[in-house]
């Protein structure tokens, strides 16, 4: 993962998210799929994360609206995405 430095302000936010959400492993850094799109998350705002999408740009997302989390080998940990984004056709030939 990214090193990606968090504020102390942003502390409580984070907190916030992982134990609200049941994904105490989220870092500042981690790789998410979103709708079948690869990003990092980049940081929080409130109850949200904020992630970068190469090629799209930065938003600000639900951690638990049709994102997966993926650790450092790229297998996904913790998936909140519908059905229509798990397909498997999605990962042939999509590598981190």
């Amino acid at each position: 993962m990214k090193n990606i430095k968090i504020t102390k302000s942003e502390k409580e936010s984070w907190d916030y998210i992982k134990n609200y959400n049941h994904i105490d492993f989220l870092e500042p850094g981690q790789i998410v799929i979103y709708k079948n799109k690869y990003g990092t998350v980049i940081g929080c705002e409130k109850q949200y994360i904020i992630i970068h999408i190469p090629g799209e740009g930065t938003g600000v997302y639900n951690p638990s609206w049709n994102i997966a989390y993926l650790d450092v080998n790229g297998k996904i940990i913790k998936d909140f995405r519908e059905e229509k984004y798990k397909s498997r056709d999605f990962y042939q030939g999509n590598k981190l």
